[in-house]
């Protein structure tokens, strides 16, 4: 009986990524990124701080990232979000709201007909509770299926654990505001779920001489048994550090030929 060939699938999860880019009009930067996306094998690419002016953004795309969400400023370039999504995702599209500001991106639609609700939010450095909580409220009307947001918060959650000196840039108050509108989404912070007990940082301030842990992915409470992995990198090129998620996803991956005897 002549052998035939099977093929080998595993399971290929969602590499998920949050990062600042403190700028991507420059050429080399937009470069630089689209090569740590495709050598980290990033599947969802959360963006803040792109510095496009709307009328006006450069081409953000490579083969392996054809298409990118955008939310750029009306006048100026700064601010700007943007969610890029690997062409292998075939991510069909449903719906997409953006701020007219440039600071937060919603974006849904399915994947291997699973609904899934991509947010990023870019939140100013000045009354974060309430910028934080209007973003939300828009959030929760339009999330359908699964939940995953990433972005720059511009302020440690926890004073003790997010700050290198143990202080925040806002009242004990407005943090608890903050808490609680993400409770009320069933938000919960990926990577402190996966590092109860560690201390890292994703961003220096050099006027207050300051580490804190200001970028964040978060994800539904009843989601969290599928997070691999959750890791925070150095910061290179940019001066924040990428936030980074490992989750179970419904695609499997061919890996190699198996060969059996016919029946």
């Amino acid at each position: 009986m002549a052998p035939r060939p099977l093929m080998i699938y595993e399971p290929d999860p969602f590499r998920i990524l949050s990062l600042n880019c403190h700028g991507l009009n420059i050429p080399e930067r937009r470069t630089q990124l689209l090569r740590d996306l495709y050598a980290r094998r990033i599947s969802i690419a959360f963006l803040q701080e792109t510095h496009f002016k709307e009328g006006a953004a450069p081409m953000l795309k490579s083969k392996h990232y054809p298409n990118a969400a955008c939310s750029n400023h009306p006048t100026a370039r700064r601010a700007g979000v943007a969610i890029l999504l690997e062409a292998k995702l075939q991510f069909r599209e449903a719906d997409r709201l953006s701020d007219a500001n440039g600071r937060y991106l919603l974006h849904k639609g399915d994947i291997q007909e699973r609904r899934y609700t991509f947010a990023t939010l870019y939140v100013p450095n000045n009354n974060q509770a309430q910028y934080i909580g209007k973003s939300l409220l828009k959030l929760s009307s339009f999330t359908e299926g699964t939940l995953i947001l990433g972005g720059d918060f511009n302020v440690p959650l926890h004073r003790l654990t997010n700050s290198s000196t143990g202080h925040s840039c806002i009242t004990q108050g407005a943090l608890r505001n903050i808490l609680k509108s993400l409770r009320n989404l069933r938000l919960v912070d990926c990577w402190c779920a996966m590092h109860p007990d560690d201390r890292e940082y994703t961003h220096y301030t050099t006027i207050h001489k300051r580490y804190s842990r200001i970028d964040y992915i978060f994800m539904q409470q009843e989601q969290l048994t599928r997070i691999q992995t959750a890791e925070i990198g150095a910061a290179h090129w940019s001066d924040h550090g990428p936030v980074t998620l490992k989750i179970d996803s419904p695609r499997m991956r061919p890996t190699s030929w198996a060969w059996r005897l016919q029946d």
